[in-house]
């Protein structure tokens, strides 16, 4: 293990920045100064200044700069076991980083220092104000206090009222200490005059069936808290999670999108790094953005590894504070103090605040008083294990209710919306329990290779401001259903990013309508919907052992009747034919649509409009793209353009720097490298007459036409100023199989399209080649075919129709 005493750290220059924009808030209510910093002015180069605009790879790095900003500074604290992370601002003694802004009247300056190295004083800084109204400086100097000798370095939270400033200006934030600092989360707020003040708490109890909950009908009294909550707010008694492990269900539920539309691997812990990349730069609509995009704080406390960007299983979602709790039993305790200490400090902005609790994850450790509690129902002798997991959902539950207690003695409760719901649930049955041969996984006390309903079915309540009472919804909804609803919450509206709906009119007691859930796996998924649930496995990976079973099955596909077997223990597959019927098509439209979609990037997709009932329809058009080598680099760098629109894309092969991204619906951004590899793109597009256009540069300079090779034959592409092939007829594309191309020898851009097989009949009588008609015009069009008329230097032989030149 890793030795974290006096563990430091400042991650490079990797700001995921929101849509504010430096001077066009006039005298905004909060101004997130690390939002504002691309219209900065640093004392000496910005570290990495390049990459304001998009996160490069996490690199951990010292202050090499005077002044430079940190996505995600890192004190740990090992005494509690708590990493506590914050966006910041680094300062070299003597840096300093200036804003010209317009200040809010009565505004109030806060954050917090991180002093480098070991020192008692943990660092003074001043505040500069020059005015641009009348020409007035003036200072103030802000001591963050001095350590404890020996203390760990540690966020110390600073605040100061700016009386002394207000208007157009400049800001100046300077270090003055002898000792390099880290000003975290710097603010400047001032008084609020919008009315939508609703504060969100959203608590997430990892590995938290919906069959461990009193009002979901366990018996066993283990949630009264929650109870509580369930009875004064708005229950949502079917409510499915979409991937039955954390990361992708904490995608699902902080970005109302699936981990597949992300990008995000739902099969490995360990990220691609260039996959995360694109799915920063795709801009989504995560619930901690959308916070700060309304000027709320977004704060994260509690056990999630998953929510922390800078390692390798991670995804930062954008919280700009997070204090994360690696124990496995006084977590709980630690987090809850922290989230009452939270609740009674002062400030002047609502806020978005994510609390992930850890109890029932396995391994089962709940303190004795909380096992004590567990009682056998009436009939039901509890298995020792089940017992012990029933511990820890108490444990929690009792979590829940303090956390519900902090929000009412501080006198939140009023202008508050509590969340409480898990990321998935947990296998606990013993009859239809089963090991996963390959992953040598059991399926009963862990989740990640089970989707029955004991994982995939979730607690899910509202309570709070607004917030209907005693409503219990009985219709299917997901947990990525809870984003566009804390959005539309937060925002008056949920983000069209988002691939759920807002639950906003059920909270208001008003009826909605049932919704299909699609649940993610480790190589398999699961669809959900009108009582019937179909689980899938991928080919290879449907080998499994039965419980007390010495036999190994092949169980590629699942169907149940929920309402006839709601333990899920009779396989429907060899027996319900119409019915399985259904549930296959209505899983592989989902399937289609989720692990196609891709949110604004990534190397395939289809396409946000495409709705699962749309690829019903006609096939779209298959168009080939193929930059091949000759063993030396060669990059293909542009646009595709199509004058109907995108459908699906996928980037099939490429060296590293292959990418692909949809800006619009009609716009590719495509760069293609190939070296080793041929780099070859596949993209359809609709309707069946749309054009494509091909605008991009080779190797730094503009495509040559010739450069262009298009239909089963590879000929060059006729010269039209930009290399397009909108001004010919569709059909001349057609191939049936791709060009011949001399692997490693040959180099190009091939161009076809495979939806129409191409037949050519060779004709030996006269040496020629009988094309097929489409073909034929084509090629005259690009001069490579003569009508039947004498041509120079052929010695008055006449040339047949259908030579070639």
């Amino acid at each position: 293990m890793v030795n974290c005493s006096n563990f430091v750290v400042a991650f490079g220059l990797i700001l995921f920045l929101g849509s504010f924009q430096v001077g066009q808030s006039a005298r905004a209510a909060r101004i997130d100064l690390i939002e504002t910093i691309q219209g900065a002015k640093f004392v000496g180069r910005p570290a990495r200044g390049e990459a304001l605009s998009q996160r490069p790879p996490y690199r951990a790095l010292g202050l090499r700069a005077r002044a430079f900003v940190s996505n995600i500074t890192v004190a740990f604290d090992p005494a509690r076991a708590a990493f506590e992370m914050r966006e910041a601002i680094g300062l070299a003694p003597e840096g300093a980083v200036t804003w010209d802004i317009d200040l809010p009247s009565n505004g109030v300056f806060s954050g917090a220092v991180l002093a480098g190295g070991s020192s008692q004083s943990v660092g003074m800084i001043r505040l500069t104000w020059r005015s641009r109204g009348d020409g007035s400086v003036a200072t103030r100097e802000i001591d963050s206090g001095r350590a404890t000798p020996g203390a760990r370095p540690q966020w110390r939270p600073v605040t100061t009222n700016l009386s002394f400033a207000a208007g157009r200006g400049e800001l100046t934030l300077e270090n003055v200490s002898r000792r390099s600092l880290w000003i975290g989360n710097p603010v400047v707020e001032g008084p609020r005059e919008d009315t939508n003040r609703v504060n969100v708490v959203l608590v997430m109890v990892d590995t938290m069936t919906a069959e461990a909950v009193g009002h979901l009908g366990n018996p066993h009294g283990l949630t009264p808290n929650i109870d509580a909550l369930a009875r004064g707010g708005v229950t949502f008694k079917s409510a499915m999670t979409n991937a039955n492990w954390t990361r992708p269900a904490t995608i699902a539920l902080l970005g109302g999108n699936y981990s597949s539309t992300f990008g995000i691997n739902v099969n490995s812990w360990q990220l691609d790094r260039r996959a995360r990349q694109r799915a920063y730069e795709s801009r989504p609509d995560t619930l901690p953005r959308m916070a700060l995009g309304s000027s709320r704080e977004a704060t994260a406390i509690g056990n999630n590894l998953f929510t922390m960007g800078y390692h390798a299983a991670g995804f930062d979602f954008g919280f700009t504070r997070i204090v994360d709790y690696r124990t496995e039993v006084r977590d709980t305790q630690d987090i809850v103090a922290d989230v009452e200490a939270f609740c009674s400090a002062p400030r002047r902005s609502p806020f978005f605040l994510y609390v992930a609790l850890n109890a029932p994850h396995h391994p089962y450790q709940p303190p004795v008083e909380y096992l004590r509690k567990v009682r056998d129902a009436p009939g039901v002798r509890l298995d020792p294990e089940v017992r012990r997991y029933f511990g820890e959902v108490a444990y929690t539950d009792d979590a829940v209710g303090r956390i519900a207690r902090a929000l009412e003695t501080s006198g939140l409760a009023a202008n508050t919306v509590l969340v409480v719901t898990s990321d998935h649930g947990e296998g606990l049955r013993a009859d239809n329990a089963y090991t996963h041969v390959l992953f040598d996984r059991p399926s009963r006390f862990t989740h990640t290779v089970n989707l029955y309903d004991e994982v995939v079915r979730i607690p899910m309540v509202f309570n709070g401001a607004g917030v209907a009472k005693g409503r219990n919804v009985e219709t299917q909804v997901r947990l990525l259903d809870i984003a566009p609803t804390i959005a539309e919450l937060m925002t008056g509206r949920p983000s069209p990013k988002h691939a759920g709906s807002s639950l906003g009119v059920a909270l208001k007691g008003e009826p909605i309508t049932s919704r299909p859930a699609f649940t993610e796996g480790k190589r398999m998924s699961s669809v959900r919907f009108e009582g019937w649930k179909y689980i899938r496995r991928e080919k290879g990976y449907d080998r499994v052992q039965p419980f007390g079973r010495d036999i190994t099955l092949a169980i590629p596909e699942e169907l149940f009747n929920l309402h006839d077997d709601p333990r899920e223990t009779r396989n429907l597959v060899a027996t319900a034919t119409a019915d399985l019927d259904r549930m296959r098509r209505l899983w592989s439209e989902m399937h289609t649509a989720v692990k196609g979609r891709l949110l604004g990037s990534l190397d395939s997709g289809v396409a946000p409009s495409m709705q699962p009932k749309a690829l019903r329809g006609a096939r779209p058009v298959v168009t080939t793209i193929l930059l091949a080598s000759d063993g030396k680099r060669h990059h293909l760098a542009g646009e595709l353009r199509t004058s109907g629109r995108f459908v699906t894309w996928r980037l099939m092969s490429g060296d590293e720097g292959s990418g692909v991204w949809l800006a619009a619906e009609n716009r590719l951004l495509v760069s293609m490298v190939a070296e080793r590899n041929g780099a070859k793109l596949v993209v359809s597009t609709e309707p069946r007459d749309a054009s494509v256009e091909v605008v991009a540069k080779l190797d730094g300079r503009e495509v040559n036409a010739s450069a262009i090779l298009v239909g089963a034959f590879g000929l060059p592409l006729s010269p039209s100023g930009r290399a397009r092939f909108s001004g010919i007829g569709l059909s001349d594309l057609y191939a049936g199989d791709a060009p011949h191309i001399a692997k490693g020898r040959e180099a190009g851009v091939f161009i076809w399209r495979d939806t129409k097989p191409l037949r050519v009949t060779m004709v030996d009588d006269e040496g020629g080649t009988k094309l097929e008609s489409g073909v034929e015009s084509a090629m005259r069009a690009w001069g490579y075919i003569q009508s039947e008329k004498k041509t120079a230097g052929n010695s008055g032989k006449r040339q047949k129709k259908g030579d070639l030149e």
